[in-house]
């Protein structure tokens, strides 16, 4: 798919690593933080997909994984 805005190609890769955790586990977390870390300048675009996210899959289902994202 090609984006004429980055950030939108940064919020579509964290989208699509969000939906492909099947576990909340160190490493799909630490993946996560990655993408976030190395495009701080998209954080508002990626917050917007994290926050898209948690109302798609409900609040208690994402609760670990938004602890985990702030703890690590």
């Amino acid at each position: 798919m090609s984006y004429d805005d980055p950030g939108a190609e940064v919020a579509e890769d964290f989208r699509t690593a969000l939906e492909d955790m099947t576990t909340t586990t160190r490493v799909e977390i630490m993946n996560l933080c990655q993408i976030a870390r190395e495009n701080t300048e998209y954080a508002l675009e990626i917050s917007e997909a994290l926050l898209k996210h948690i109302n798609q899959v409900g609040r208690p289902a994402s609760v670990g994984v938004v602890f985990n994202l702030l703890v690590a």
